[in-house]
């Protein structure tokens, strides 16, 4: 029997190859396409992920500043005041902290200075960059008087006052505001020169301003910390 040539069936098997390839190549470029588009995301957000430059702190070496800037012992006075004034207490000293003062003031125009020196035994210039105080000034009866104050003690706490000063840099806080002066410049303590600290005094001054109302029996004054704030350069 002769061989049947279909030569209809052999070109649409070979049509239908072609066809099913063409197919397999577009899914394959659709795949790769898709793989690229990818990669590309992939590569962007780790590229992005580098440059962003997060907060941080850098700590270098040890502090030789901070721990040398302290109050000279027993350097407080208050020697300088009113003829009505009283010095119960002028404190102490240790470190950086100066505490315990306790003054009477007696009448309006009564003042009280108090002095103390603080001393850099660093091997940097001690610039003042602030002086403020925790809050404003406040004031109270006396509970433990024999006459404590029953009336006028917020009219005569309007009239105190408390001024600091270290050199020409100085701030002042009322009954209505606290101390804030961050704008000093000029004012340092010398570092440290052979063996010889550098100093500066610090001094404050507590006044009940003349022609200041009166309380009808004895008060307490409040007065809040005040801090003074240095660095190594101006």
């Amino acid at each position: 029997m002769e061989s049947l040539h279909l030569p209809f069936l052999r070109n649409s098997y070979s049509k239908g190859g072609e066809d099913m390839e063409k197919n397999n190549n577009k899914v394959i470029a659709v795949v790769a396409l898709f793989i690229a588009v990818i990669a590309l995301a992939v590569g962007f957000a780790t590229y992005s992920a580098t440059l962003t430059i997060s907060s941080h702190d850098v700590s270098v070496g040890s502090d030789t500043f901070s721990p040398n800037l302290n109050y000279k012992a027993s350097s407080m006075s208050c020697a300088v005041k009113s003829e009505g004034a009283t010095v119960t207490s002028t404190g102490s000293v240790s470190g950086t902290a100066w505490s315990g003062v306790q003054l009477i003031l007696s009448q309006p125009g009564d003042y009280v200075t108090c002095t103390a020196t603080v001393e850099n035994t660093s091997q940097f210039d001690a610039y003042l960059f602030e002086i403020n105080t925790a809050s404003a000034l406040s004031c109270e009866a006396k509970a433990s008087s024999e006459n404590p104050a029953t009336t006028g003690v917020s009219e005569a706490c309007s009239a105190m006052e408390l001024s600091i000063t270290q050199g020409s840099a100085s701030a002042t806080a009322t009954s209505q505001t606290a101390a804030s002066n961050n704008s000093i410049t000029g004012v340092k303590i010398d570092k440290i020169s052979g063996s010889t600290a550098g100093e500066g005094n610090v001094s404050f001054t507590v006044r009940y301003n003349a022609n200041g109302a009166q309380a009808n029996g004895d008060f307490i004054v409040h007065v809040p910390q005040v801090n003074l704030i240095y660095k190594t350069e101006d």
